[in-house]
């Protein structure tokens, strides 16, 4: 993030020593490290928030897209409602019941027991 290298930080050291004293040095230490130590937590969260929002948005426009792409290829197709009649299906919250209904709507019969079966 900062460009210092380590004879800058032995600068600043020495100055700090300087002009703090050598008593108070480890106590000044102490409090700058905590400081900084909050702000990287606080940077952090910021950032962390940010990157979930992001992942959330792009999340729900995902979702829309792939319900209107599958509202899209539902529509296209007959459905057979609870009447007994085929319906174009035109309604995105209603989609088609089942297959088995789908499939009587094709001609093929439910099946039945064998009729020599014995009573």
């Amino acid at each position: 993030m900062f460009d210092i290298g380590f004879w800058e930080l032995v600068v600043v050291g020495i100055v700090a020593l300087l002009v703090v004293g050598p008593d108070r040095l480890p106590g000044l230490a102490r409090t700058s490290g905590r400081w900084l130590g909050k702000v990287r937590r606080l940077v952090d969260s910021v950032r962390a928030d940010i990157e979930r929002d992001l992942y959330l948005e792009d999340a729900k426009r995902a979702t829309k897209q792939r319900r209107g792409a599958s509202l899209d290829t539902v529509k296209a197709g007959p459905v057979l409602h609870a009447s007994g009649q085929v319906k174009a299906h035109t309604d995105p919250r209603h989609p088609p019941s089942s297959k088995r209904r789908v499939r009587r709507a094709r001609g093929r019969p439910a099946k039945t027991p064998p009729s020599d079966a014995p009573t």
